[in-house]
């Protein structure tokens, strides 16, 4: 019973972080909000490494997944850019008669929320994304849109803060919500040596990655996302030349 629940352990954690994420946001730590988001990245890869490992898969753990994945890649960085679209100066007023403000624009932000939870969806009737994914995954994309605010207040970028405004934000928000739900191949970072191609990529991107790190710090991770996407769009393009 212990060595079932093992995996699940690791879905519960995933989905607390996530909601201490959504505390963060709402007390505009937007740092906490990254570190705690990694923390659910890590934990998200647990559940599955163990669920293998102990070979406990079922579709009971599957969906406990996909319920805590919505609210740490969906709601955290819908959360998070609706919070962005208020602080660039629209403003939060009264919901119809209930006694809380939202803003209504702002609104606009939960579509990354949307469209995560479609991409889950997606990926649990999927049956073929296993040394692939179709569409941009959404850890991925949770951790490219919570870092934002990191990258454009670092000390490498400071002066590109003024640019994190409305239009930034709706190209940002769109290009999110359709990446997820792209029919494109992302690469799935693995240490699979028997999948000699991904192994390759993946290498790859750790190497980058670890350089991106050691020039920018905290700055990094929006750049290691984009590499991330740059690395699975040449894979496409080299796919379709061949």
């Amino acid at each position: 019973m212990i060595k079932k629940n093992i995996p699940n352990l690791f879905t519960i954690l995933n989905l607390i972080f996530g909601c201490l994420g959504v505390i963060s946001i709402s007390s505009l730590n937007f740092k906490a909000t990254l570190i705690l988001t990694i923390f659910c990245v890590f934990f998200d890869f647990l559940d599955g490494f163990f669920a293998r490992l102990l070979k406990v898969k079922s579709e009971f753990g599957k969906e406990l997944d996909s319920l805590a994945d919505i609210v740490s890649f969906g709601l955290v960085p819908g959360f998070l850019m609706y919070k962005l679209y208020v602080m660039t100066g629209f403003q939060e007023d009264f919901f119809l008669f209930f006694y809380f403000k939202i803003s209504y624009i702002a609104l606009f932000g939960f579509l990354i929320t949307v469209s995560a939870m479609i991409r889950l969806a997606k990926f649990n009737l999927s049956k073929s994304q296993v040394f692939s994914f179709k569409g941009f995954p959404s850890p991925a994309n949770a951790v490219f849109i919570v870092s934002i605010p990191i990258f454009f207040d670092s000390d490498f970028f400071n002066n590109t803060y003024q640019y994190l405004n409305m239009p930034t934000l709706t190209i940002i928000t769109l290009l999110s919500a359709l990446m997820m739900n792209i029919n494109l191949t992302f690469i799935k970072i693995s240490c699979d040596f028997s999948d000699k191609k991904n192994f390759f990529y993946s290498i790859v991107f750790l190497v980058l990655s670890a350089i991106l790190i050691i020039l920018f710090m905290e700055a990094a991770l929006t750049l290691i996302i984009c590499v991330y996407i740059l690395i699975s769009f040449t894979d496409q393009i080299i796919s379709k030349l061949k």
